[in-house]
């Protein structure tokens, strides 16, 4: 039989089981990827409402509830890292599904292939971004020539360091606070060469530093999703006091010592050039695709050139709106899904290393400083979700408009 193309696509109705199967291999490959649960539920509910059948999915950082029909799923999620490919490739093969639905067992297929491709970068490309990201870091906190130079090292100790307890080691609950005391440890010796131990450390251990988990736990929140987003940002908390208690210990395992030499400042053009640089690091450690690169690049650009044009919370909300802006348009025209664009787009805006500092003077009995440093972080990771959440309504909206008047 030959279908005529103006005839629907129909495709058999699936078992539940089978759907139920399909969608938590999607909600489980978006978790992986580190996929915020408002933007990962919306994915598992176009692949069922794609087929036709009713439920729900309920997702935390570490649960998943799924109902398909009379089928019920429920699985421990682990703990997630980014990785924009896959976020990015599962995203598009749910928008084709929507599109034009396939068989259920042709879908996983398609599904699992799509999955089993290799990363876009080799380990050593990888490697070698970690420790430019924390060199970039040492510059975009403020540090000179030797911070920079020890924010390297720092970075490839943390590498090395985070490479030997993996998830599964029996010190993966202190993981953080081990590192911490690590890193505080070995910058306390940048004292005596004019350096700061507070920017070589958090520069070091800068990936670990939850910016972007504080932030994507208000973005949660504020979509509604408050299990998650308090489960997120409670986990954040705790990473926070790890890494704060963490570098006490290092700093006072070592001691006090004597300051020798005079700090060295970066000269401005290099200053100026770092934030032009650093989003290719973090694109090629968060594995998004060489052919993404451009669109990366540009959104993260634009949305540090509006943040830093504007003081305060204001360059906090534009920066996250032209995030938002510049990749619902990019990833329109480069048919990359707008998340893959928004989340190393944030990376050079989130307050983390705010947020580290604020617990680092409630250790120190500085409850007033502390709290008003921690409130800071908080309020400027709120501003930034929702200057990325207003950006992306725009976005949304002046689709609607176009599809209406010249149609999809």
């Amino acid at each position: 039989m030959t279908t005529h193309p103006s005839m629907p696509h129909v495709v058999p109705m699936p078992d539940d089981r089978a759907l139920a199967r399909l969608c938590a291999r999607v909600a489980g490959a978006l978790h992986h990827a580190g996929t915020p649960a408002h933007r990962l539920e919306q994915a598992v509910d176009e692949v069922r409402h794609a087929y036709g059948r009713p439920g729900s999915t309920v997702v935390t950082p570490t649960a998943l509830w799924l109902q398909v029909g009379d089928c019920s799923h429920v699985a421990r999620l682990p703990p997630a890292d980014i990785d924009l490919a896959a976020m990015g490739a599962v995203l598009r093969w749910v928008e084709r599904l929507r599109e034009r639905p396939a068989p259920v067992a042709v879908a996983e297929r398609a599904l699992e292939r799509m999955l089993r491709r290799p990363t876009p970068w080799p380990r050593e490309a990888e490697q070698g971004a970690f420790v430019f990201t924390s060199a970039s870091a040492a510059v975009l906190l403020g540090g000179g020539w030797l911070d920079v130079l020890l924010a390297a090292v720092a970075g490839a100790i943390a590498l090395g360091f985070l490479g030997r307890v993996t998830p599964a080691s029996a010190w993966s609950p202190l993981r953080d606070a081990l590192l911490a005391v690590v890193l505080g440890a070995v910058s306390a010796f940048a004292v005596p060469l004019g350096g700061s131990p507070s920017i070589v450390a958090l520069s070091g251990a800068i990936l670990v530093v939850p910016g972007l988990s504080m932030t994507t736990a208000l973005a949660e929140l504020a979509a509604g999703q408050w299990t998650a987003g308090g489960s997120r940002l409670l986990g954040t908390a705790l990473v926070l006091a790890q890494l704060a208690a963490g570098l006490a210990v290092g700093w006072w395992a070592v001691g006090p010592l004597p300051a020798w030499l005079p700090p060295l400042p970066l000269p401005d053009p290099v200053v100026q050039l770092v934030p032009l640089l650093a989003p290719a690091g973090f694109a090629v450690l968060l594995r998004s695709p060489a052919r993404d690169l451009p669109a990366v690049w540009l959104t993260a650009v634009m949305g540090w050139s509006a943040a830093t044009a504007v003081p305060g919370l204001g360059g906090a909300f534009l920066g996250g709106l032209t995030v938002a802006l510049v990749a619902g348009t990019m990833g329109r025209l480069a048919r990359v899904p707008d998340l893959a664009l928004v989340v190393p787009g944030i990376l050079l805006l989130v307050p983390g290393t705010v947020g580290v500092r604020g617990v680092e003077q409630l250790l120190e009995h500085a409850v007033v400083d502390g709290t008003a440093t921690a409130l800071a972080s908080l309020e400027t990771a709120g501003v930034l979700a929702a200057g990325v959440f207003a950006g992306q309504a725009v976005v949304t909206q002046a689709r609607a408009r176009w599809a209406g008047r010249y149609g999809a």
